[in-house]
C-alpha cells in the first residue's frame, strides 16, 4: 500500500486550496488535495511539509490529524494520511505547473475529485462542532440563535419528548430560524420532513438505520447515523 500524505488547508475567507493532477498521471486530469508519498523515513507530517513547500510553495507552522482514508484502485492501493493545516505562510501556487485554486469548501463537491478523494471532501465541508440541541424549553429558539451567534453552523434538531406533528412544527421553525443564520440542520426524523423543509441532512436513529435499505437522500444532502454495534457501523 502506498502511503500519502494529503492536506486540506483552509484560509482566512474559508476556502480550500487544491490542484489539479497532470493528465499523463495516475487518475489525471482530476482535482486533488495538495501531498505526495511518504519517503524512507519519514511522519507524515514531516511529507506533508515537504510536499506543500515543493508543490504549492506554502510553509506548514501547525496541522492536526483530520482522516485516514484507504482504498484500492484496480492497479493500486493507498491509504490518504489526510492533515487539517491550521496554520501555514507563503502564497500558494502552482510550482511543478499544475492549476491550483482556492474554493468554498460548499463548492468541493461540484470538483471532479479520485474516487479515493471522497471522503475527504466529506471530511473537509464538515465544522468542527456539531451541535446537538437538548429538549425543547420554553427559551429554546433564543438560545439556539444564542448559539448560532456564537459560532455555530451545523445542527441536529433532537427533541425525543415532542411527537411528529409537534416535532414538525418545531422542526420548521429550526429551519427558518438557520436559514437567517446561515446554519445547516439535521433532523432527527424522518427522512421525508428534511426534504419537505429543505433542511441540510437527517440523522437517523439506530432503528431507522436498520430499517433502511439504500441512503434515504441525494448526495447533496448529509446523512448520520446512532451506531452501537459493529452490525450499525456496516448497515450505516
Amino acid at each position: 500500500m502506498i502511503h500519502v500524505a494529503a492536506a486540506v488547508v483552509t484560509n482566512a475567507r474559508g476556502e480550500v486550496l487544491i490542484s489539479r493532477r497532470p493528465t499523463h498521471v495516475h487518475q489525471g486530469g482530476l482535482w486533488e488535495f495538495p501531498g505526495g508519498k511518504l519517503e524512507a523515513g519519514e511522519t507524515a507530517l514531516q511529507a506533508l511539509q515537504r510536499e506543500l513547500h515543493e508543490e504549492v510553495g506554502l510553509e506548514v507552522h501547525a496541522a492536526r490529524p483530520l482522516i485516514r482514508v484507504p482504498h484500492e484502485y484496480p492497479d493500486k492501493a493507498v491509504l490518504l494520511d489526510v492533515w487539517q493545516v491550521t496554520r501555514f505562510s507563503g502564497d500558494a501556487h502552482g510550482r511543478e505547473g499544475q492549476p491550483v485554486r482556492w474554493v468554498p469548501t460548499e463548492q468541493l463537491k461540484t470538483y471532479g475529485f479520485p474516487v479515493a478523494n471522497r471522503p475527504i471532501v466529506s471530511a473537509a465541508r464538515l465544522p468542527d462542532r456539531y451541535l446537538i440541541t437538548p429538549e425543547p424549553g420554553a427559551d429554546f429558539l433564543e438560545r439556539l440563535e444564542q448559539a448560532f451567534v456564537r459560532g455555530v453552523t451545523l445542527m441536529q434538531l433532537r427533541a425525543k419528548s415532542l411527537d411528529e406533528a409537534a416535532y414538525a412544527v418545531l422542526a420548521k421553525s429550526v429551519c427558518r430560524l438557520a436559514a437567517d443564520h446561515s446554519v445547516r440542520v439535521l433532523l432527527n426524523a424522518e427522512p421525508a420532513l428534511a426534504l419537505e423543509l429543505e433542511a441540510a441532512g437527517v440523522h437517523l436513529t439506530s432503528d431507522r438505520l436498520r430499517s433502511l435499505s439504500a441512503r434515504p437522500l441525494p448526495n447533496a444532502l448529509w446523512v448520520a447515523a446512532s451506531c452501537h454495534s459493529a452490525a450499525e457501523l456496516a448497515q450505516a
